[in-house]
């Protein structure tokens, strides 16, 4: 459990940069700012790096500059993709904390002190994350996010998921393998997967059991697009995670793998979308996102008798087929 924050007032405190990667973010981009210039920890910069946006992102950033010194942007035309706007943002960021921010969650107020908070009394974890609630466009809770509080569970639990809530993030800077750079940019659109299998071998990983993130989701969140994808490139880093950092891919690991490839591969994306809403206790699915009502009545037609025989038969050869042609 986290103990009560004690970090006392005053001269000494650990700068922290916030860096938050942004792209046609104006609807939610407000409520994430003001989160971050309301934590109890003030002793941070929030950097914004507006990447190629087309909408009002701009304008909303340039109204914050005026209002509070800590804040600090890069903009620039071309969108050039989440973890390279990370990155940009890292380069120029002064503080010994890196703090990860997406354009469209909310922070707790607490959230950046907590953290700061357990990295500086445990000296040897790089990285530390937190739970969240989940919430729709409307900011209203509809489901939760839990991950494993420890650094053996989380340890173990990488080579078959994704164990930490990436914009909860917070990582020690002096522990980084490099200083110009954190997030991989060639294993898009799971860089964030890759980076921190890398940092695993570098220091130790926590997650703090309270809930300090507002995660946002939405008919337009990256978590429900490219799923198939997603999953074939997280094979691939797995692997990549074995050769590159000697990770130890257990013989149970692989038959869980197989598992997730019999669905993930099989059926059809709007499916395994559906099932990845119900398993993060998202409901009522037609509130949290209009476009489950479409998925209702299309599933009627997925699950007849016959289809369900057609995608048992696919199940195991197809996983077999696509976990081999990733190593």
């Amino acid at each position: 459990m986290t103990k009560k924050v004690s970090l006392k007032k005053g001269k000494n405190l650990p700068l922290v940069s916030v860096i938050i990667p942004a792209h046609n973010a104006g609807k939610f981009i407000t409520e994430t700012i003001e989160s971050i210039l309301r934590q109890t920890y003030k002793n941070l910069e929030l950097m914004i790096v507006n990447d190629g946006s087309t909408d009002n992102t701009a304008d909303v950033i340039k109204q914050f500059l005026k209002k509070d010194k800590r804040v600090c942007w890069i903009s620039y035309q071309m969108n050039r993709g989440e973890s390279a706007a990370a990155n940009l943002g890292f380069f120029v960021a002064k503080g010994d904390y890196i703090a990860r921010m997406d354009a469209d969650d909310i922070a707790h107020p607490e959230r950046i002190a907590k953290q700061i908070d357990f990295l500086e009394k445990n000296p040897d974890y790089i990285v530390v994350g937190t739970q969240a609630h989940i919430i729709d466009g409307e900011g209203e809770i509809i489901g939760e996010k839990v991950f494993p509080t420890t650094h053996d569970e989380i340890y173990q639990s990488y080579g078959v998921l994704h164990p930490m809530l990436h914009p909860s993030i917070m990582v020690r800077r002096s522990l980084l393998p490099r200083r110009n750079k954190l997030w991989a940019e060639k294993l898009e659109p799971n860089d964030d997967y890759y980076t921190l299998f890398e940092l695993l071998h570098r220091g130790k990983f926590a997650n703090l059991p309270e809930k300090l993130m507002y995660y946002r989701m939405h008919e337009h969140n990256k978590s429900l697009q490219r799923i198939k994808r997603k999953f074939l490139n997280s094979i691939r880093i797995r692997f990549r995670a074995v050769k590159e950092f000697g990770y130890p891919l257990t013989v149970v690991m692989v038959v869980k793998m197989l598992a997730q490839a019999a669905i993930v591969l099989t059926l059809p994306e709007f499916v395994t979308a559906g099932a990845y809403l119900w398993l993060r206790g998202m409901k009522p699915f037609d509130k949290a996102f209009p476009v489950v009502a479409r998925w209702k009545t299309q599933l009627s037609g997925v699950l007849s008798p016959k289809n369900l025989a057609r995608y048992t038969g696919l199940t195991m050869v197809a996983s077999l087929r696509a976990l081999v042609s990733q190593k």
